[in-house]
């Protein structure tokens, strides 16, 4: 079974897909439009939240399913069960904000407050309250937490400083900048302490997409036509790597419940579905709704879902 729904207006596109943990619903954030929710138990329309984040372009839910999150700069909460919505407003004009949900139910935020630097918080479920503990660091962040199953650990696309800071007078300002590169942190759950880090990735973060394998061995991300497979030991060596046959960019990427496969969205508006045990690809799907630019599996694996930048999303019965 396929079911196409135009979700909006084509000039925002899909932003980020998400399905809840207990499969009952599919999400996707839509810029300042709001949040899209469609019930994946039958083909009603999906419902459309506006919400008071400004711009909805990244998206989590609770392990529990009782909320779904969404923003970009400021934060909003949505309860499922009464259809709630609270916000956590930007700390600073122009800051950042990226945030997934671990397995405690804690939600976790990397702000970039400005390029040099991030407050990387642990909030109560729901999201609002006082933080259980906040840790500043010096640099930016480029990616949504990403947690290690059975460890108290997640992982940061950071860029970090390299050297004493360089002192440069800008509008009649006198501004400290810093040298870096940009590496994969490990972080302590528990207070976001710096745990390990990937030597130097000489690979730009700009459009980083990156997934991990249900058994938290692998660590896939993209860049530009080519996605890299590294480990998620410390240093998080490289032990594949496969490249878009088309030569365009992949923008999205997720892996199977099962960890059979790895799907990968790209501007040559295909899903691509890469074998785990070869990183070969296994199978090729043409939607024609457009460049592809987000892509989810159902929690049991019965069902995919990728979105377009025409504001399009097509689901599919997985047959793996």
């Amino acid at each position: 079974m396929i079911v196409f729904r135009n979700w909006g207006q084509k000039h925002y596109g899909t932003g980020p897909l998400t399905f809840s943990p207990d499969g009952n619903w599919l999400a996707s954030a839509v810029g300042t439009l709001g949040l899209r929710l469609w019930p994946t138990n039958n083909c009603a329309e999906p419902r459309l939240i506006p919400l008071a984040c400004g711009v909805a372009m990244r998206l989590a839910f609770s392990r529990d399913t009782a909320y779904a999150y969404a923003g970009y700069s400021d934060v909003c909460a949505l309860r499922l069960a009464d259809g709630h919505i609270s916000r956590r407003p930007a700390p600073r004009v122009g800051s950042q904000a990226y945030f997934a949900v671990a397995a405690t139910g804690h939600l976790i935020l990397a702000e970039n407050l400005n390029t040099e630097m991030v407050e990387i918080i642990c909030m109560p479920p729901g999201g609002q309250g006082e933080p259980l503990w906040v840790r500043p660091t010096v640099g930016y962040v480029y990616t949504e937490p990403l947690f290690l199953t059975d460890t108290n650990r997640f992982l940061l696309l950071e860029w970090v400083a390299n050297g004493e800071p360089i002192v440069r007078q800008r509008l009649g300002a006198t501004v400290e900048t810093y040298r870096g590169w940009y590496r994969i942190v490990s972080r302590d759950l528990n207070n976001g302490d710096h745990v390990a880090e990937s030597p130097d990735l000489r690979l730009p973060p700009f459009n980083w997409k990156w997934a991990l394998s249900p058994c938290a061995r692998f660590l896939a991300h993209t860049h530009r036509d080519s996605i890299y497979v590294r480990s998620t030991d410390a240093p998080f060596p490289e032990i594949a790597l496969a490249r878009n046959v088309s030569g365009r960019h992949f923008t999205a990427l997720a892996f199977h419940p099962s960890g059979r496969f790895l799907a990968a969205t790209s501007n040559d508006e295909t899903v691509k579905l890469y074998d785990t045990t070869t990183w070969a690809v296994a199978r090729t799907f043409t939607w024609d709704i457009g460049r592809m630019r987000s892509v989810a599996f159902s929690p049991d694996g019965t069902l995919a879902a990728a979105g377009s930048d025409k504001g399009k999303v097509v689901v599919w019965d997985v047959d793996v």
